[in-house]
């Protein structure tokens, strides 16, 4: 219940037993794409860690740019956590790529970032949300990170106008005065809301079968500004994605 991810495999061929919240890779990498070409920036570099991760994210960003008559000017891939990426940063600018789509850990996209900008590149760099907000403006520090782009498939965890965020916050700081938000402990906090949901909804002494069921049923719910459902034979409860962009200060409260 609740896996951190949005991989395709974890989704199809439909495990009934399997119930995702997060909307997939494919729907974050559509909406960079389609940002990214009505920015006008067509040439788009594909940079992706060599697991199962980077090539399912590889497969969605070839599928995403074909629907604009699109191909990628160049793909790259490297080892998990890599730091190695000064080659990979000369390609991007041999091949006067104006936008990457980084599918990687904080410290390889942030190694590329820092090559880029060594370069003189001006490509947009773009990223999916597991690769780690806090680690990426950690290792890019005085305001390096400015202007990068992150996909995000929750709400933004500081906007206190959202009933559900405005709940999160309250609880966090109830457990500690000096709690900081953030989009990992907010997706465990929305995962939370929807098993009690749904345990509330299996009534007394729910079981397995009970509990599934009970998921199946919540019908359109709407955690305060959140939305879930699941279609038949589909366990994908949200489809929300967001993009963010990076500033020179950090996010707060």
């Amino acid at each position: 219940m609740a896996p951190v991810t949005g991989a395709k495999d974890i989704l199809n061929p439909y495990r009934p037993m399997v119930f995702n919240l997060r909307a997939s890779y494919q729907a974050e990498i559509d909406k960079i794409i389609d940002h990214l070409v009505r920015d006008a920036r067509h040439k788009i570099a594909i940079f992706h860690v060599t697991d199962a991760h980077g090539i399912d994210g590889l497969r969605s960003a070839k599928i995403a740019l074909a629907r604009h008559n699109l191909k990628p000017v160049l793909i790259a891939k490297l080892p998990r956590n890599s730091i190695d990426t000064y080659q990979v940063a000369q390609s991007v600018v041999n091949k006067k790529a104006s936008a990457v789509l980084s599918i990687n850990t904080f410290a390889t996209s942030a190694s590329l970032s820092r090559n880029l900008s060594s370069l003189n590149s001006r490509a947009q760099l773009m990223n999916l949300s597991p690769v780690g907000i806090e680690g990426l403006q950690d290792s890019l520090p005085g305001g390096r990170a400015n202007g990068i782009g992150i996909s995000q498939v929750f709400p933004f965890p500081w906007n206190r106008r959202i009933a559900i965020i405005s709940q999160y916050q309250q609880i966090m700081l109830r457990q500690n005065s000096n709690s900081k938000f953030g989009y990992t402990s907010l997706e465990g906090f929305i995962a939370a809301r929807w098993l009690t949901s749904a345990l509330e909804k299996a009534g007394p002494n729910p079981n397995r079968a009970k509990l599934a069921s009970a998921f199946r049923n919540l019908g359109n719910l709407d955690l305060g500004g959140f939305k879930l459902h699941l279609k038949p034979g589909n366990n994908q409860a949200s489809q929300l994605v967001e993009l963010t962009f990076l500033k020179s200060q950090r996010w707060g409260p």
